[in-house]
């Protein structure tokens, strides 16, 4: 097993609590959140300064370097998360707050999320696969169930930068899940600067404006429609190509 501590971490191996030996691992990623650790079938998890770190048989990986900087990181006060482990992904709750965050382990995207509640701690059973959250509604402390439907959880989700020769991208697609009056907010970001911002609710290429030339771009969805696909090309036409 793997015990995290303010400095390294160390890997403790043995058949027997009183027999174990423990070797320092060679890295220091220390532990700011004890309630972030859970385990999974690759390793533990747990929030470190720098990002959510896995450790494991081979090593260790910091799952959300791509994704965010260690200054967007700390931005989120990792030394209040609380996480779970539930359908291969790592749901992490801020203490004292309605805010989340969703990591899939097989796609590797990160998600924002905002719960209606407060959660403070959480529990997955796997004979009825289910995740069950104990909440702060109202001052009366309640047992939610994840996969209790109800109203739909609001999140934001931002790609990576993408660096390409300078030019400009005429049209955007997102493919989702718009029924039930769902939807989603696209912002286009180009060297920088938000260039676009527009509430999606159907499955029709939009236009993105001109008049300007970028290397870097990234997007930005927020909102309630899953969404399979999102892409910018030049000319709507290229879209369906």
């Amino acid at each position: 097993f793997v015990a995290a501590t303010k400095t390294q971490p160390y890997d403790f191996t043995g058949s027997d609590p009183t027999s174990c030996t423990a070797e320092k691992m060679p890295f220091y990623q220390a532990c700011v959140s004890k309630g972030s650790m859970v385990s999974t079938e690759g390793g533990v998890i747990y929030a470190s300064h720098d990002g959510l770190v896995m450790v494991g048989s081979g090593g260790m990986n910091i799952l959300t370097k791509d994704i965010l900087t260690k200054e967007q990181w700390q931005a989120l006060n990792p030394s209040l998360l609380v996480g779970t482990w539930f359908d291969n992904k790592y749901l992490g709750f801020f203490k004292d707050t309605t805010r989340g965050i969703m990591l899939d382990m097989q796609s590797g995207s990160l998600v924002g999320i905002t719960w209606t509640y407060q959660p403070l701690a959480a529990h997955y059973d796997p004979e009825t696969d289910d995740l069950s959250l104990l909440v702060l509604d109202g001052g009366t402390y309640k047992r939610v169930s994840w996969m209790s439907g109800g109203t739909d959880l609001t999140y934001t989700w931002r790609s990576k930068v993408f660096f390409t020769p300078e030019h400009n991208y005429g049209a955007a697609w997102v493919i989702g899940e718009y029924s039930g009056g769902r939807s989603v907010t696209l912002k286009v970001i180009a060297d920088g600067t938000e260039r676009f911002s527009q509430v999606i609710n159907t499955n029709e290429p939009v236009r993105l404006p001109g008049g300007f030339l970028a290397k870097e771009w990234d997007v930005v969805l927020s909102g309630t429609a899953p969404v399979n696909v999102v892409s910018l090309a030049k000319t709507i036409e290229e879209l369906g190509s």
